[in-house]
């Protein structure tokens, strides 16, 4: 009897262990052979539970956080998906010019550009030039330079030949090694073996820009402050042939005698600079100063300079990003002033703002481009 009585306990404790194992096994979504584990499968097995899923959301709003606050300001009000590639070339300038930005930094390649400009290569450009000297080919030769320093001739290498495309850290590499090439011993004149590489790589656009001229010089410095709308040449303006023996940078540069027009500067529709040349004709010195870009500037040239740049900024726009061009809010509000080219303008040239105004000549003092 007592083997029996045995028995029945034996068998008895092995089917409620088969049980709980079984439920067990149901609890945890079976095993590697097994079926289907109910509602609570998926967060067993290692599937991603509800907890999970809101961590591996956030990861990506995480990383664009922190992108846009490595570029400043104006990124957060970038979409990432506009903003990643903005990056991406930002980051292609700063590593082929060898410094990410600061106010030491970009001073100092303004004052280079300021230097070169008076050589023959760079345009024999005077600090209070004089209008009438202001042509296209000049003009391209100053371009050229900008280029050079402040965005390693990567304007005329690359970025203008049509739209941007990230790219890896070994494609980086490679084209910075193309541009360092180009540009030989660094002393100028690299964008012309770059010239075939850009020229003629995106059509006209068809409509007008009527965002990106530079206002008109305020006369006085105790005038008001110049219109911050935008214009360009009417039809009745003289017809903006392009300027011949540009071979220096390839976009075609533009000189509009239009002194009914109250514009300095403006992109046109592929992306080549007009320049109204009578509104030019205003002194500037350190008696009276301009704030062009958030730069004090002290002469004629320096404001030259940064309204090239300005106008630059929309080119590359243009050509490097056709879409945002065309329909991005972040760049469209504020005239194609908007937090695309507030970022661009900041992270490529070390401008702050949009400026053009008069100035208290106290600025002036230890200042300049």
């Amino acid at each position: 009897m007592w083997f029996k009585a045995a028995g029945i306990l034996v068998f008895s404790a092995a089917g409620a262990f088969a049980l709980l194992w079984e439920e067990r096994r149901r609890d945890r979504g079976g095993s590697s052979g097994g079926g289907g584990g109910g509602g609570r499968a998926d967060a067993s097995r290692g599937g991603k539970g509800p907890a999970q899923d809101g961590a591996r959301g956030k990861a990506p709003a995480a990383a664009a956080a922190r992108l846009a606050a490595s570029l400043g300001p104006a990124a957060a009000a970038i979409p990432p998906s506009e903003l990643r590639p903005l990056a991406s070339l930002v980051a292609a300038v700063q590593s082929a010019r060898g410094w990410r930005g600061g106010r030491y930094h970009f001073a100092a390649a303004w004052a280079r550009v300021e230097a070169r400009a008076a050589s023959d290569a760079g345009g024999g450009w005077e600090a209070a030039f004089d209008v009438a000297a202001m042509t296209p080919p000049r003009v391209a030769s100053l371009l050229a330079l900008i280029d050079e320093e402040l965005l390693a001739g990567l304007a005329a290498g690359s970025l203008l030949g049509g739209p941007w495309k990230s790219s890896g850290k070994k494609a980086a590499r490679q084209r910075q090694g193309r541009q360092q090439q180009q540009r030989g011993d660094g002393g100028g004149g690299g964008a012309d073996s770059a010239l075939p590489a850009a020229e003629g790589a995106l059509e006209r656009q068809a409509r007008r820009r009527d965002s990106s001229a530079q206002p008109a010089l305020p006369v006085a410095a105790t005038g008001a402050l110049p219109s911050q709308t935008r214009a360009q040449p009417t039809a009745q303006s003289p017809p903006l042939a392009p300027s011949q023996g540009q071979g220096r940078f390839p976009l075609p540069v533009r000189v509009v005698d239009a002194p009914w027009q109250d514009f300095l500067a403006h992109t046109d529709d592929d992306g080549g600079l007009a320049l109204n040349r009578p509104r030019w004709d205003k002194v500037i010195a350190p008696s009276a100063p301009v704030n062009c870009e958030g730069v004090v500037c002290t002469s004629r040239l320096q404001v030259l300079m940064h309204t090239l740049a300005h106008e630059l900024v929309h080119a590359l726009v243009l050509r490097a990003f056709p879409a945002i061009d065309a329909a991005s809010p972040a760049y469209l509000q504020d005239d194609r002033h908007g937090p695309i080219f507030a970022l661009l303008n900041a992270q490529l040239f070390g401008h702050s703002s949009t400026a053009l105004a008069r100035c208290d000549a106290r600025a002036a003092l230890g200042g300049g481009a």
